[in-house]
């Protein structure tokens, strides 16, 4: 296994957990359960544990805001409210938790596919028109 692998491999996995954590509790919301105070809890927790992570490991301090670029982390946090706010919304209006992430994610990746070309200069080869064309017709059978 590569460093670069090895190194990888543990954040690949803490994704895979907090996706899979995600999902599952969003759509066992009830519907009684406040929609956006739920948000916010998960917001606040996440926060706290962030800046958990941030002490222990010295990656900020205050004197590193100077080095933050606002406006991207303004993006950013408007692209996670988006992600929030429509798959709890979609799982609220019946979004079966197996189709969902699955099927956001493929379109993602679809367009980020050609951005990640043109925007950051990354390399193409057969084997990912192919991955493409596999992510297309799962999406295919997904949807019928």
């Amino acid at each position: 296994m590569s460093d670069r692998v090895g190194a990888l491999l543990p954040w690949f996995v803490v994704i895979i957990a907090g996706q899979l954590l995600y999902h599952l509790v969003l759509k066992g919301l009830d519907d009684e359960d406040n929609a956006i105070g739920t948000i916010v809890v998960a917001y606040g927790t996440g926060v706290v544990l962030l800046v958990l992570f941030a002490l222990l490991t010295g990656s900020f301090s205050t004197s590193d805001r100077g080095s933050i670029d606002w406006l991207r982390a303004c993006l950013v946090g408007l692209g996670v409210t988006m992600i929030e706010m429509g798959f709890l919304m979609a799982y609220r209006y019946g979004l079966p938790v197996s189709f969902g992430a699955l099927a956001a994610l493929s379109v993602t990746t679809l367009i980020l596919f050609p951005l990640g070309i043109v925007v950051f200069r990354e390399g193409v080869g057969v084997e990912d028109v192919a991955g493409c064309a596999l992510v297309l017709g799962g999406l295919y059978l997904l949807a019928r």
